[in-house]
């Protein structure tokens, strides 16, 4: 598990976009800081000599303390109290201004990490596929490109905290093995059983922040799909039932933080509590069993001391790591799964529709899904050039998977779909997207201004005459001149401020202003008043010929029009011609028709 820790520590270090001479600086501060640490600290054992033997002992014992002396001389200064103090609290001094430089560049890491995880998270969000979002609860995506990656993003901090914590208890362990062998190796033990409640408590800790983990996830899932659905909660009233259900999962997700918690404190309380007995054993060894100079005793007792605070807080640091470790993984398994999902990839064509659109004997099943019948069922029609073509048929026969098809959010299992007789897995994808304009039934709005909803994405950015073209064309420009900032009113959330009819007809504007080759209408008047549908249907009327339309719809008023109707059932075309042909010749589009003019 450590060297798992280590290696992910590695890759994420490599992975932040931080500068190596940034990683570099903060290693080396890092054992700067020990050193001088141990300098200082070592520092009180030729001064405590001094004191206790005066300046003649500097020079007759053999070691590091007699070199102290030759120090001292070399820099010609006399051997006095003074001179000691001072060579003891420079490095002390040159530590505490390393401790502050090294806390800028070490935490400059911290936040240049967590925008790294963030940034990887949401890039891979982004080019992943479709069903890896539909696949997946909502929260998911929140939680991996918000919250975890500011979770996860101190560890570079913390790592470097862990090095800094076991270089300077290597040096305290080599400092007292100097000064008693023989009460160093005795203190080995010591740290050993605090090493291995550590190791104990380590894991209960991961086990807890995986709980933490998954509690905290859906906590904000279920936070944001209650905001979402708003309008249902207060129409069934169920406002305290959704604040029990949001408090029951706030109380597991307590008890998950309560439980890390107290397994901090065992490891907290316990580890400095054994090591306190250890060096006060030691005490009792030194003054009874071992003839110690009071110099060499107060320096090991001291020096044991600071020992214990260090490796308290490398206990404390290492339960630190494996919380965040945990979200790491999850922001690191998040990116793989992603990663893993991006299946499908254009080729270098720009797109171009010159004559026809052909679907040619394609099948699909969504993954997964093999063992149920296909969703389309080698399925077969075309769309000329310049023609407003329709899909009609019921629910679920497969009509907006045929849009998704085209738009290549998936790919056809079986078949082929062709554009001028190329297939369309040889366009490049974003051209091919560009180039279709897209009305769907939900129309998605940013909570942003008009202007903003209309041009996003596109580059370069349409002139303000085009874009009341495109309104006008849409039956939109009417009613965002009224608005009270015209194409700089801010709209609501979803575009709330809207009625169901003019976030369509801005849809279809957002989807005229990118001046595509094909329009793709996917019931775009399934849930619109009369007065809406008809201002879609006139916009239809006036686009027919003017580009490749494609409509999939279930009421038929909307395709009245049409130069050619397709009916589909169970995932393939079972009749096609126009509206008055259909109408007397197919069952199907009877019943539609009839159902739909009772």
């Amino acid at each position: 598990m450590i060297l798992q820790q280590i290696k992910v520590l590695r890759d994420v270090l490599r992975e932040q976009e931080a500068r190596p001479s940034t990683l570099i600086w903060a290693v080396f501060l890092t054992i700067l800081l020990t050193a001088l640490e141990s300098v200082g600290l070592g520092m009180l054992l030729p001064l405590l000599t001094f004191v206790e033997k005066g300046p003649a002992a500097l020079s007759e014992v053999t070691g590091p303390i007699s070199l102290v002396a030759d120090f001292i001389n070399w820099l010609g200064m006399p051997l006095t109290f003074a001179t000691l103090m001072l060579l003891t609290v420079t490095p002390l001094v040159l530590r505490q201004i390393v401790v502050g430089v090294r806390y800028v560049i070490v935490t400059s890491l911290t936040h240049v990490g967590t925008r790294a995880l963030r940034r990887r998270a949401i890039a891979a969000g982004l080019q992943a596929d479709l069903p890896f979002f539909i696949e997946r609860k909502h929260g998911d995506f929140s939680n991996a490109m918000m919250m975890e990656p500011q979770n996860a993003g101190g560890i570079s901090y913390v790592g470097t905290s862990i090095l800094m914590h076991v270089m300077v208890s290597g040096a305290y362990f080599a400092m007292m093995f100097y000064v008693s062998w023989e009460l160093t190796l005795l203190m080995i033990p010591v740290a050993a059983s605090v090493g291995a409640i550590v190791r104990r408590y380590g894991r209960m800790g991961r086990e807890w922040a995986i709980k933490i983990k998954a509690d905290s996830e859906e906590l904000f899932r279920e936070a944001s799909e209650y905001v979402r659905g708003i309008r249902l909660i207060k129409m069934r009233a169920y406002e305290d039932g959704a604040l029990h259900q949001i408090d029951k999962t706030s109380a597991s997700l307590l008890d998950s933080r309560l439980g890390f918690d107290k397994t901090k404190a065992v490891v907290d309380s316990v580890g400095p509590l054994i090591l306190s007995l250890g060096i006060f054993f030691l005490l009792y060894i030194a003054v009874s069993e071992m003839e110690m100079r009071l110099s060499e005793l107060g320096f090991f007792m001291f020096v044991a001391m600071r020992l214990q605070q260090v490796l308290t807080q490398l206990n404390q640091d290492r339960l630190t790591f494996v919380r965040q470790f945990v979200s790491v993984e999850y922001v690191r398994n998040f990116v793989a799964d992603a990663t893993a999902q991006k299946t499908i990839f254009g080729g270098n064509r720009e797109f171009l529709l010159n004559r026809e659109l052909r679907f040619d004997d394609v099948s699909f099943h969504y993954p997964g899904n093999r063992r149920n019948a296909p969703v389309l069922d080698h399925l077969s029609f075309s769309v000329q050039a310049g023609q407003m073509v329709a899909i009609v048929g019921r629910s679920g026969v497969g009509k907006s998977t045929t849009a998704d098809l085209i738009l290549r959010q998936y790919d056809a299992q079986e078949g082929k779909i062709l554009v001028d007789e190329i297939p369309i897995e040889s366009f490049d994808l974003s051209s091919l997207r560009r180039k279709i304009g897209v009305v769907s039934q939900d129309t998605f709005l940013f909570h942003e201004t008009v202007l903003h909803n209309l041009v996003f994405g596109l580059d370069p950015v349409p002139t303000e005459e085009e874009l009341w073209s495109a309104l006008r064309q849409a039956h939109a420009d009417a009613f965002v001149r009224a608005l009270p900032d015209g194409l700089d009113t801010i709209l609501g959330e979803g575009g709330v401020d809207l009625s169901g009819g003019q976030r369509q007809r801005l849809s279809l504007a957002r989807a005229l202003v990118q001046k595509p080759q094909m329009l793709l209408l996917d019931e775009p008047t399934s849930a619109l008043d009369s007065e809406s549908e008809a201002a879609i249907q006139d916009s239809l009327s006036h686009l027919h010929g003017q580009l490749t339309i494609l409509v999939i719809a279930h009421r038929l008023a909307t395709i009245s029009t049409a130069d050619r109707i397709y009916v589909m059932e169970s995932g393939k075309v079972v009749a096609d011609g126009d509206h008055d042909t259909l109408l007397g010749t197919n069952a199907t589009y009877q019943a539609l028709f009839k159902a739909q003019t009772v």
